[in-house]
């Protein structure tokens, strides 16, 4: 009889498993793939309120604003020091003497830094409820650094002929995983670099939503086997796995022109993302191939490109980030914005983050606020002039710029005589004097103003039942029935 009940108790054990997983977000996820392979519309228009057909987001590694952009635009290298003087100055370096003093440059020939003691823990310390006075004790006296022109001088180029954000933060204070989260979802399960488990579900993700509104986009890895977080903690990510593209895939749409609406090109596992302590140079020469790539093809008349990093890293920034919907966001980081309508040599006050970009996705495609914290942010519009459209600016390698032949080139590891400060600054494409707007300003518009309303007014981290906590005690009482009910079953003989 005993027997017998531990084996009926196994079995509904097991059958109960059988039917969570069965019910799972996962299962439910592949109708909706199905519903929108087939082309079905759903919800919006396939209009867009700007000019913009194709956003395209490069994301990069571990830099705070003033590591990179420090002493922009001054180079003291450079016999261009009219142009430089004439450029528009971002909040940085060069306003803090006393910080300049704090900190290292970097020497002319090297082109990377021991890495910053990474972590929620060294990221506090650095921070130090706002003092931002523990780097020694936190991120370590590598954090405490900043490149020139003599390294920086191709992306400073980039900021120069385009657009510059000198109040853009990092999302949370803390390491790449939650960043890449707020990256594709407005928001983050976890704090610092584990899981998953916890996941985000699919359809509270940027992709989820451009998916619910049959608007095309990619995600672009150069493996795409690598585990990429914006990626694999996307709980249902496998019913989408066709979005998920190489970075060939990347340069043969962009060259005929069939890219999606919303790319994601991510360059994390690579060697070429920038991220202490790899060399930065290899960082650079991917992004001046990736921009050439667009600015060559057909896409560019109605192309904006975003051009950030997932987190401080660990470098020194002067700004006390602000505290937004009740999250201590992270210390400064670049973004750049490049595009046919963007303003020439312009710096953006607006307070920004990564959902500053997603709230221009939902903006420009007519969709809902992804979330609260998007419908919250400020969006990028002031980098815009959309009554003129520029042409291409080829940062060629003719001229001197380290533009590698493929985008698989090998990586750089001798730097020692290297310095490209001379490409700095380059001639303005329209002359600065004659420009019919302000070099610097800001914008105050958000989606939560325009009364879009909000697609996920819930978010929340998923845990399957059979990578929980539940799910495993339920296995040790499978377990122990079997065990029990042979134990029993072999006394009895």
């Amino acid at each position: 009889m005993r027997a017998k009940l531990f084996l009926k108790v196994a079995v509904i054990a097991i059958a109960l498993m059988f039917i969570i997983i069965a019910f799972s977000p996962e299962a439910s996820t592949s109708t909706v793939s199905m519903q929108n392979k087939q082309g079905i519309r759903l919800d919006s228009d396939t209009g867009t309120r700007t000019p913009i057909k194709h956003v395209i987001n490069i994301y990069l590694e571990n830099h705070s604003f003033d590591n990179l952009f420090g002493i922009y635009p001054i180079d003291n290298y450079t016999a261009n020091s009219s142009i430089s003087a004439n450029l528009s100055i971002p909040l940085n370096l060069l306003s803090d003497r006393a910080a300049r003093n704090m900190l290292t440059e970097i020497p002319t020939g090297t082109f990377y830094t021991k890495d910053p003691n990474e972590g929620y823990v060294s990221y506090h310390l650095d921070f130090n409820h706002g003092k931002l006075n523990g780097f020694l004790k936190g991120s370590g006296p590598q954090g405490l650094t900043y490149y020139s022109a003599a390294q920086e001088a191709p992306q400073w180029d980039i900021a120069e002929q385009y657009g510059l954000a000198d109040n853009f933060y990092a999302p949370c204070l803390s390491e790449s995983a939650p960043h890449h989260l707020y990256y594709v979802a407005g928001y983050s399960p976890i704090i610092n670099d584990y899981g998953p488990p916890p996941y985000i579900p699919y359809s509270q993700s940027i992709f989820g939503e451009l998916s619910k509104y049959n608007i095309s986009y990619g995600v672009y890895l150069n493996n795409t086997a690598y585990r990429c977080a914006s990626w694999n903690f996307l709980y249902g990510h496998s019913h989408y796995s066709s979005h998920l593209q190489s970075w060939n895939a990347f340069l043969n749409q962009t060259a005929n022109g069939t890219l999606p609406a919303v790319s994601y090109f991510f360059s994390q596992g690579t060697g070429k993302s920038m991220g202490p302590p790899d060399n930065i140079l290899n960082g650079e020469m991917l992004l001046l191939y990736v921009i050439d790539a667009v600015e060559k093809s057909p896409l560019w008349n109605s192309t904006a490109i975003f051009i950030t990093y997932d987190g401080f890293g660990g470098y020194y920034d002067q700004v006390v980030p602000p505290v937004m919907d009740n999250v201590q966001l992270g210390l400064r980081i670049p973004l750049i914005v490049i595009s046919p309508y963007a303003k020439e040599d312009y710096i953006s006050n607006t307070q920004m983050l990564v959902t500053s970009i997603l709230g221009f996705i939902d903006y420009n495609w007519k969709m809902p606020a992804l979330n609260k914290m998007v419908d919250d942010s400020y969006l990028p519009l002031d980098f815009f002039n959309f009554s003129d459209m520029r042409g291409p600016i080829q940062f060629n390698a003719s001229a001197g710029f380290p533009v590698p032949s493929n985008i698989h080139f090998a990586l750089v590891t001798d730097t020692s005589t290297d310095n490209y400060s001379g490409l700095f600054p380059m001639e303005p494409q329209i002359p600065l004097n004659t420009l019919g707007y302000n070099r610097s300003g800001s914008s105050s518009v958000n989606l939560s103003s325009m009364g879009v309303g909000i697609l996920n007014k819930n978010e929340h981290g998923y845990i399957p039942f059979f990578e929980s906590i539940g799910f495993y005690s339920l296995l040790v009482v499978v377990e122990i029935a079997i065990a029990a009910a042979i134990v029993t079953m072999y006394r009895r003989r």
